[in-house]
């Protein structure tokens, strides 16, 4: 079975042990190793935008003898891995995104904690002047739920009261992070769009800290991937979902086995499409023909479902061609961008699913 180096990287603010109860589901032919970012845990580093970030991650790589990883990132980490492919795309063999930051996940709050004054205020408050109250009342909640299942159902009060920098200020850490964050946000298509290994992007639709819709950007600026909700988490994915992390790590590792790239995209789109607990709207929606790249005159007005090998119904035709496809739907020719190959084993008749409205 194929081995696998995997490094993980935490949110803002956060520590390499956010990532181990993912690790401890994964398997043995599966290496990981969660860093603490600079700013954070026990880096000796300080802290700062993404491409400190980066740095500090090859920098990792190359002390441990890793030549080539799999990027998995949380939130900010999320940005981090994206910039490490993007600049060292030989030490990278995929990227796994969760609740990733990207070109469309500002907000107000986000602007406000960069601020001049403001952030240094809002940042002192939260991160030095009161976690003793976080940690205080997760330790009342404990009580009566137990450690444990408090932590993890509580992850924000966990996170505000235990997250610390050994080697400095936390509260600086985060104020740099976040003015870097309001000052790059607007690279992170561009930069996601130069990637080019495969990509799984996790998120919850209702996530109330980065929103859906910004995974939906992510997936459409990188040219190889896949997007998978991950329901009822939140944000803290990997402290509220491990197991569900764990396991959609292993199966997109598993999908990269013996497939090229464009392969991957396809099979992608099968799993997405067979999801049986998510509806048809919900399915197409998420998929949006995505995968396949952006798509050439703009949206399609309709959203429509994608599979791979079936027979091609008699009002709908597909072209196959090397390095493209043109996909008559509804009397209405709409060519697919030629943003990459489908060669060999490829050549299937693709069949569309038509019918539902898109977003109007």
């Amino acid at each position: 079975m194929r081995r696998y180096n995997l490094v993980l990287l935490h949110g803002q603010p956060g520590t390499g042990a956010d990532w181990q109860h993912v690790i401890a589901m994964l398997p043995e032919h599966i290496s990981a190793v969660a860093l603490d970012r600079p700013g954070h845990g026990s880096s000796r580093q300080a802290g700062g935008g993404l491409d400190v970030n980066a740095a500090a991650v090859i920098e990792e790589l190359d002390a441990r003898g890793i030549d080539r990883a799999v990027l998995v990132g949380h939130s900010y980490g999320g940005g981090v891995a994206l910039s490490v492919a993007a600049r060292a795309p030989d030490r990278v063999e995929a990227v796994v995104l969760l609740a990733s930051v990207g070109p469309d996940c500002l907000n107000g709050a986000d602007r406000l904690l960069a601020a001049p004054v403001a952030g240094a205020v809002c940042a002192l408050f939260a991160w030095q002047l009161t976690p003793w109250f976080a940690r205080v009342t997760l330790r009342l909640l404990a009580t009566r739920q137990g450690w444990e299942r408090a932590a993890r159902r509580h992850v924000n009060w966990h996170v505000w009261g235990f997250t610390t920098w050994e080697n400095g200020p936390l509260w600086r850490t985060f104020l740099a992070e976040q003015k870097a964050l309001v000052r790059e946000a607007g690279t992170l298509a561009g930069l996601a769009a130069s990637v080019r290994v495969p990509a799984l992007i996790a998120a919850d639709p209702r996530d109330s800290l980065v929103p859906l819709r910004n995974a939906v950007a992510l997936s459409s600026a990188l040219p190889y991937a896949r997007l998978h909700p991950i329901d009822g988490a939140g944000h803290h994915l990997p402290l509220r979902a491990p197991e569900e992390v764990a396991r959609e790590i292993v199966t997109f590792l598993g999908s990269l086995a013996d497939q090229s790239p464009g392969e991957q995209v396809l099979a992608a789109v099968r799993r997405d499409a067979a999801r049986p607990q998510a509806t048809r709207l919900e399915r197409a929606y998420l998929l949006g023909l995505r995968a396949l790249g952006p798509l050439a005159g703009g949206e399609l007005h309709a959203l429509v479902l994608l599979e791979v090998t079936e027979p091609v119904r008699e009002d709908r035709r597909v072209m196959d061609e090397d390095v493209g496809a043109a996909v008559v739907w509804c009397d209405e020719a709409v060519t697919l961008a030629r943003v990459k190959p489908l060669h060999g084993a490829l050549r299937h008749e693709l069949l569309l699913y038509c019918g539902l409205r898109g977003p109007q």
